[in-house]
């Protein structure tokens, strides 16, 4: 029982690595091929230094952190990357990860992830919790594709260095702020919303639903595009394009029922239908 450190767990093969008793773990170095660290009960996992040339899993009940604030990678994976939590991820300041795949899934609490990639796309195949925000930034020059993620709150991703978003499914309450270098695309054409909430903000370098539509269920909603913005808004009731600015052209399409406020629409030509006798 009690807070105990791990200063070096190190194997050439897979490393497996349980605490139990109580009390939180402090890891200031892990090596392996895939690498699990556990710690069971509502308590803290403090991580520094983990590097897995295969897949990496951290668990516990209470909360996962970075040990020593500071900007170097704390958690490195050559496979999934994998972090399931039950009160926040990175809620008292930023993990660093470099990780082409994640998983990352907290039962209440914030989660905030700064990855650092460079090659290809990276995947988020699961990024949500419970009464807290979601905060991911990608750096190094890679994509993001986000396969699913809510939470009750608000949200925020950035993409840098070039890369670009691809969403299949993001759900908030509140606000979700999307800052992109590049483009914001649907991941899978469909006819599923592939964002929603409250308020969404866009700002793109690139072009936003140019490949296919993007499909939304929001009440507010502010878009600047260094390129061309193909969306659908099919939230019911009245809702407001508080800005649609476009360097290329815009064509925005209201479903649902309900009533639309244009505030602001500037593009190269501009198309908007609001279908129903609203």
């Amino acid at each position: 029982g009690g807070l105990t450190t791990s200063r070096a767990l190190e194997a050439g093969g897979n490393l497996t690595f349980l605490k139990s008793g109580g009390g939180a773990e402090q890891i200031q170095r892990a090596r392996g091929a895939n690498i699990s660290l556990t710690v069971l009960g509502s308590v803290s996992l403090l991580v520094d230094d983990v590097v897995g040339t295969g897949s990496v899993s951290l668990s516990t009940g209470g909360s996962v952190s970075e040990l020593g604030a500071d900007t170097a990678v704390d958690v490195r994976a050559g496979g999934l990357l994998s972090v399931a939590a039950g009160l926040g991820i990175g809620a008292a300041g930023a993990i660093e990860t470099a990780a082409g795949r994640l998983s990352l899934v907290s039962s209440a609490g914030a989660i905030w992830i700064v990855n650092e990639w460079a090659v290809g796309l990276v995947t988020l195949n699961d990024f949500r919790t419970t009464g807290g925000n979601l905060t991911f930034e990608q750096r190094g020059g890679a994509g993001v594709n986000l396969a699913s993620s809510s939470t009750n709150k608000g949200g925020s991703i950035t993409v840098l260095n070039g890369g670009g978003l691809w969403i299949n499914s993001i759900t908030v309450s509140t606000t979700l702020t999307l800052t992109v270098d590049g483009e914001v695309q649907e991941l899978n054409p469909d006819s599923g919303i592939d964002v929603g909430g409250d308020l969404l903000v866009i700002r793109a370098g690139g072009s936003v639903g140019s490949l296919n539509a993007l499909e939304l269920s929001v009440w507010n909603l502010d878009v600047v595009s260094g390129g061309s913005v193909n969306v659908v808004n099919r939230s019911g009731g009245l809702t407001t394009a508080r800005q649609i600015n476009a360097v290329g052209s815009v064509t925005y399409l209201k479903t649902g029922g309900g009533g639309e406020q244009l505030q602001l629409v500037r593009g190269g030509s501009v198309s908007v239908t609001v279908v129903g006798a609203v």
